[in-house]
């Protein structure tokens, strides 16, 4: 019976891990999402955009989000922060501290690329830029699954900071686009719609990354969570972005030409 107690301890003190690990996971997620609603009066600003009062553009919004390539997008998107802590403590044998240090690194590439996104969307248009930076996304998320423990860590570190500044990309350029055919009148009315539906995605990429993990340890008949099984849920998330971008080209070219003021 004591011999059964040092197990049982390990695998508790493993089990509350993983769930500070999801809490932080849904708050960074939840910080960034606040952080990209409360600047998008701003961004319109720089756009020449203005607020107006809400009514029937939280209804446009919910369609043209939904069933389009942005949703699936932040679905597959959303499961990094999840999986990423995770795979680096149970596939890489890191601990809490250092786990947590390359999801820094992550969210740190995805800041950055804050400051440069109005330029991009600018220069380049709506349509270009997320099929470009949805098939970068994509490869980013087949490149974490990639990744094995005798990586050099310069490399991780490179890998999950792009990874960051490509998501921060697509989740700036869907944020916009989706007002972009909402009439001037209506428009302020989708911004908290929008804010429900990023918590969607963000619960819908979690579950997606949980449930391939599950899965693939089943399939396995795997008394535990292992590598292999964080590389499989890499690629289906990867293929799910991939699929993504794929919708992204249904896209005319002049979408959003209103507000990236591209003629």
């Amino acid at each position: 019976m004591n011999a059964d107690a040092p197990p049982a301890a390990a695998t508790e003190g493993a089990s509350r891990r993983i769930a500070l690990m999801v809490a932080a996971a849904f708050f960074m997620e939840t910080l960034d999402a606040t952080v990209i609603v409360t600047a998008l009066p701003a961004i319109g600003a720089a756009f020449g955009i203005g607020a107006l009062d809400p009514s029937l553009g939280a209804t446009v919004y919910l369609i043209a989000m939904a069933a389009t390539a942005g949703f699936v997008s932040r679905v597959a998107i959303n499961a990094s922060p999840f999986l990423l802590p995770l795979m680096f403590q149970i596939g890489f044998g890191m601990c809490a501290f250092q786990a947590g240090s390359m999801l820094l690194v992550y969210m740190a590439g995805n800041l950055v690329m804050k400051s440069a996104t109005t330029a991009v969307l600018r220069r380049f248009g709506f349509r270009r830029v997320l099929t470009v930076n949805g098939a970068i996304c994509a490869a980013m998320l087949f490149g974490c699954g990639l990744l094995s423990p005798g990586d050099p860590l310069p490399w991780m570190c490179v890998l999950l900071f792009v990874a960051g500044m490509a998501r921060s990309m697509n989740f700036t350029a869907i944020g916009t686009l989706a007002f972009a055919d909402v009439p001037d009148e209506t428009r302020a009315g989708a911004s908290t719609l929008g804010t429900m539906l990023q918590q969607v995605s963000l619960a819908l990429g979690v579950a997606l990354g949980a449930m391939v993990l599950g899965a693939s340890q089943a399939l396995r008949d795997a008394p535990a969570v292992e590598l292999a099984d964080f590389r499989h849920a890499w690629h289906v998330v990867g293929l799910l972005m991939a699929v993504a971008t794929l919708m992204a080209l249904r896209l005319d070219r002049h979408s959003g030409v209103a507000v990236s003021r591209r003629a």
